[in-house]
């Protein structure tokens, strides 16, 4: 789950971060190019499953997320949905419009969210006299980068449950800061495409969570989460999954030498 730049909470005459321009209250006490009429930072809200923009757009713009939760998307030669990034709250999508580049991949949001669209020319007057404004669009394009890590070493690797637990864990430790919470739970065909499995996987895999009182129904999609059993398992299931691996690994070497010899 990626998210969570922090925002600013105070905005002074000569401050023009781009957390204060996720908040429009700010961005208007900001330098004047911001209130250039050919060079507007727009605000909108766009509800679960409404298209931020579409792969190939070139819109000239990043766009950050202010609130709710965004996914970037890709799709298969068969047309399978697979989900490059989750961008929440400080989040941002679309950076290759830096480097003047259309979009590689389509961005949809999960639920209803708040964005920022700042136009490339914004970002290029604002980091012409701060330098701070180019580290944090080094630090976004950062933790877009690690998502894409987790992906490959933590959700796409392993035994469903493993990376279902890790998924949840993830989401749990970016959304909320208590042992027993409620999170809005992806739906199965988001974790789905996360993973690059079966929604009917997962559907089996939470059913096995509610039965072991890992998550307890709420309301549609809101679970509540016993995080210290969450955690427990995911190291019991890790500890599993790496002995097997070691396991699987001695058999082939075994399997090779055997046949050297044979």
């Amino acid at each position: 789950m990626n998210g969570g730049a922090p925002a600013h909470s105070e905005c002074c005459p000569d401050c023009c971060r781009l957390q204060c321009l996720m908040d429009p209250s700010a961005a208007s006490r900001c330098r004047p190019v911001l209130r250039n009429p050919t060079a507007t930072v727009k605000y909108r809200e766009v509800v679960a499953g409404e298209s931020v923009f579409r792969s190939t757009d070139n819109p000239q713009a990043i766009v950050i997320i202010r609130s709710g939760l965004v996914k970037v998307i890709d799709y298969s030669e068969g047309g399978t949905e697979r989900i490059m990034l989750l961008a929440g709250r400080g989040s941002a999508v679309g950076l290759e419009a830096v480097l003047g580049q259309p979009m590689r991949y389509g961005a949809v949001a999960i639920r209803s969210a708040q964005i920022c669209r700042i136009p490339v020319a914004v970002l290029a007057t604002l980091g012409s006299t701060d330098a701070g404004v180019y580290r944090q669009l080094m630090s976004l394009w950062q933790a877009n980068l690690e998502f894409a890590d987790r992906s490959l070493s933590r959700y796409s690797s392993g035994p469903i449950a493993l990376r279902i637990l890790r998924l949840i864990a993830d989401q749990i430790a970016t959304e909320t800061s208590s042992d027993h919470l409620e999170i809005n739970l992806l739906r199965r065909q988001d974790m789905a495409a996360v993973m690059g499995v079966a929604p009917e996987n997962i559907s089996r895999a939470i059913a096995e969570f509610r039965r072991k009182k890992l998550l307890r129904k709420v309301k549609r999609d809101v679970y509540r989460c016993d995080l210290k059993q969450i955690r427990h398992l995911v190291k019991t299931l890790a500890i599993q999954a790496d002995r097997g691996a070691g396991k699987a690994r001695i058999a082939k070497a075994e399997l090779r030498a055997a046949s050297r010899l044979s």
